[in-house]
């Protein structure tokens, strides 16, 4: 059964700190039956607590989590659109090469999606951007942030299906973000990735999984304002695109040209759109081959909801892994809450 973490998840990391003030009490009165003087007592007392905040502040390396599933072994994918099933067979789409992106349909069950839109309905808080920001205008969702392994049990096994399919370890991702977009809500283009800070690269994210949990009536496509979609992909969908958008496109108001380049023949760059479908995803890289350099070809943007509701989860999955902390503490709740072994 899929619950949520308890409030006392904390008091297991209280444990060191009271054991550590238990063993230096203990310290000090061994010095003070010993008949030390106590400008030596506070000497003792202040070389621990040093010790102590080094040992806080460099911990050393904490063991790698296992690269291994915990809930899903295998999964089958076809390569094309099947002849029967279609709407319950997990098949990938090709959208473009220009970024790497691809639809990934019936990835998930209509029930796994209104669970997950369940787990952070009531936590949903306006969206800010990379660095913590709330820029006015230019992002105007809301949504919430769920552990991958510690919350549910339904949640963890989407995420290691996601990376399953991708060949990426499954504790790479950042935590899922749950997005909520009402009428005349959008995220205008953007890119995912981090840039390169001077000789070293950063941990940067290098896929993006974007999971579309429900239907949207008018609106709220994925658009790819650098995309250059393929023949069989506009030919499949002629119909869809041709139709009038609430896509920005590309604007040089609106994105940083020195991260994109010359955007002057881009003819408005509404080409490679995605329509959001209940239980699809959109995948995409936003590095290229060899995570060597970002692609820049990867903007998007989520374009406004002209009628509907739109929720969707997003897994970035980066280079590295970001935090063994933060997973280590995640399998500790999944373990608590009886989800793995």
């Amino acid at each position: 059964m899929d619950t949520s973490p308890s409030d006392a998840s904390f008091l297991p990391a209280l444990v060191p700190y009271v054991f550590t003030v238990i063993v230096i009490a203990a310290v000090l009165r061994c010095l003070q039956a010993a008949s030390f003087s106590k400008r030596t007592r506070r000497y003792a007392l202040a070389l621990m607590c040093l010790g102590v905040v080094y040992l806080h502040l460099f911990p050393g390396t904490p063991p790698i989590p296992p690269d291994r599933h915990y809930f899903t072994k295998e999964m089958e994918v076809r390569y094309s659109e099947p002849e029967a099933n279609a709407t319950t067979t997990t098949w990938i789409e090709t959208v473009s090469w220009e970024p790497r992106a691809f639809v990934i349909h019936n990835l998930l069950t209509p029930e796994e999606c209104e669970h997950i839109i369940e787990l952070g309905r009531k936590d949903v808080q306006p969206s800010l951007t990379v660095g913590g920001q709330n820029q006015t205008g230019y992002r105007t969702s809301s949504g919430s942030f769920l552990m991958r392994y510690g919350l549910s049990r339904t949640l963890a096994a989407v995420v290691e299906r996601v990376s399953l399919l991708l060949g990426t370890p499954p504790f790479n991702g950042e935590r899922v973000q749950l997005l909520h977009y009402e009428v005349g809500q959008y995220y205008l283009p953007h890119t995912d990735y981090f840039f390169y800070e001077g000789t070293e690269p950063t941990n940067t994210r290098v896929v993006t999984a974007l999971l579309y949990l429900s239907d949207v009536d008018d609106g709220g496509e994925t658009n790819f304002p650098l995309g250059r979609p393929t023949k069989e992909y506009k030919e499949r969908n002629a119909e869809y695109l041709s139709r009038p958008t609430t896509c920005h496109g590309v604007q040089k108001d609106l994105v940083e040209t020195a991260e994109v380049g010359d955007l002057s023949n881009l003819q408005g760059g509404k080409r490679a759109r995605v329509r959001p479908k209940k239980g699809n995803a959109i995948v995409f890289w936003d590095a290229h081959p060899g995570f060597v350099r970002s692609d820049p070809s990867s903007l998007h943007e989520g374009c406004s909801v002209a009628q509907g509701d739109k929720w969707s989860a997003t897994f970035w999955i980066c280079q590295d892994l970001i935090s063994p902390y933060e997973v280590l503490y995640e399998l500790a709740n999944a373990k608590d809450r009886g989800f793995i072994p």
